[in-house]
């Protein structure tokens, strides 16, 4: 969950103090220890604590990431988060009384975590999707395990998969620490090992010398998302398909949607197969999509994003980045280009339109206080937003839906001079939540 808060802040604020960030990490693996197996009594009420508390900020996440999202429905916003801290202050209440209730969340979580990564690769087989169902079965076999308190005690599963938590991720913040130690001072975030397994970076910036200051007066950087329900004509409601993966319109036509990026007047970032994808009519049918994941072909880079207005249609969705680098998001395309094969889970368009976006806004919250910097990043519910977008991309792809999401989430952290204050958007959040309830009863009532 690190990564995106480093990308912002760039390597060059913490490779000298690599040794902090290894420190927290060794720390964490420590505490993971203490956790599994130190006393039972003082070890429980850190899981409480710790698990508790994820809960808690999990549905306050979600309820200030709700609060300015105007183009969606609060009501739901409101019981998802609703439920989050529900569960949280369950968990922290029953650490004075019983490990079960800590047992039982936890046990639900591993079970809707394993249920989606097992969807994921059954929807797409991409690259290591092996690895990520196999995490997936053991998350749903470990999930009844340890809510039904059988082989282990409830005590002990918790404190065992608590403690297993902290240690992975105690595990990789050292080995994150560690490699900022060796990572050369004209290298990109973006080339540590951490980022290197889709191979998504693998045209990262390597750089000499600072930015032309003549960069600055550039025109900000837009990203244009075609969503697939956003070009699809009259298109039928299918939950999340038409979202994430593609819309179909009334005549049974699918829409996938389309990711690019622009920096006015010269650079456009824009893949597109050189032949369409043979979308099957069955695409419902899971055997269809995987076969579909598998096809790479050759592509071609559009040139302006007029050419694909005119190619196509306008993209539904337009967001801006005045503070960018126009210098690394240059030196990423001009090493992607080089290559127009088209993949559809590894080099499709909103793959390099994320990546890219990644290249561009590296060290722009750089400052002279980059740790507080960094604990400010991990408290925005905004970035929050943009971490499960990751995650999920990368649990399976990036998406013009994914890549829409994450770009709004990270457009408003960089802006953070337009967003509104944290307690007037849990105001605004509270407003609408009971306006959209309000509007909820009114239709429930007409006949």
């Amino acid at each position: 969950m690190f990564q995106i808060a480093f990308i912002l802040i760039g390597a060059n604020a913490f490779r000298g103090k690599w040794y902090i960030v290894a420190a927290l990490g060794l720390a964490l693996i420590l505490l993971g220890l203490f956790v599994a197996f130190g006393p039972a009594s003082h070890a429980l009420l850190i899981a409480h604590v710790i698990l508790g508390g994820i809960f808690l900020i999990n549905g306050l996440v979600v309820a200030l990431g709700g609060a300015t999202a105007r183009d969606r429905s609060p009501f739901r916003a409101f019981l998802k988060s609703g439920g989050l801290a529900l569960t949280g202050a369950l968990v922290l209440l029953s650490a004075f009384w019983t490990p079960v209730a800590l047992a039982i969340a936890l046990g639900i979580a591993l079970l809707i975590d394993g249920a989606f990564r097992i969807a994921s690769t059954l929807v797409i087989l991409f690259p290591g999707w092996r690895f990520v169902l196999l995490i997936g079965v053991i998350e749903i076999l470990a999930a009844p395990m340890i809510a039904l308190g059988w082989p282990l005690p409830y005590e002990s599963a918790v404190l065992l998969a608590t403690g297993l938590m902290l240690g992975l991720f105690g595990w990789f913040l050292m080995s994150f620490g560690l490699s900022f130690r060796t990572l050369p001072p004209e290298f990109s975030i973006l080339n540590l090992p951490i980022f290197a397994k889709r191979g998504w970076y693998s045209h990262a910036p390597i750089l000499v010398g600072d930015d032309d200051p003549e960069d600055l007066a550039r025109p900000p950087l837009t990203v244009y998302v075609w969503t697939p329900m956003g070009v699809a004509a009259d298109p039928e409601r299918r939950l999340l398909m038409d979202r994430y993966l593609a819309a179909v319109d009334k005549d049974g036509s699918y829409s996938t949607g389309h990711s690019a990026l622009e920096v006015k007047p010269d650079l456009y970032i824009s893949h597109y197969p050189s032949e369409e994808l043979a979308i099957p009519e069955n695409m419902n049918k899971l055997s269809s999509l995987q076969a579909l994941a598998n096809t790479i072909q050759k592509g071609e880079f559009h040139d302006s994003y007029e050419g694909d207005v005119d190619w196509w249609c306008a993209a539904d969705v337009q967001l801006q980045f005045p503070r960018y680098s126009y210098r690394r998001l240059l030196a990423f395309w001009l090493g992607y280009s080089q290559d127009p094969t088209y993949h559809l889970t590894n080099r499709n368009c909103s793959v390099v339109a994320a990546a890219g976006l990644d290249a561009a806004l590296e060290g722009v919250l750089a400052g002279r206080r980059p740790w507080l910097r960094l604990l400010g990043l991990l408290l925005d519910p905004d970035l929050w937003g943009a971490i499960l977008a990751r995650n999920r991309a990368i649990a399976m792809t990036w998406t013009p839906g994914l890549f829409h999401d994450y770009a709004r989430a990270l457009n408003r952290v960089i802006n953070g001079g337009q967003k509104m204050p944290w307690l007037q958007r849990l105001r605004w959040f509270i407003y609408r939540a009971r306006l959209s309830a309000k509007t909820f009863e009114r239709k429930g009532k007409l006949p």
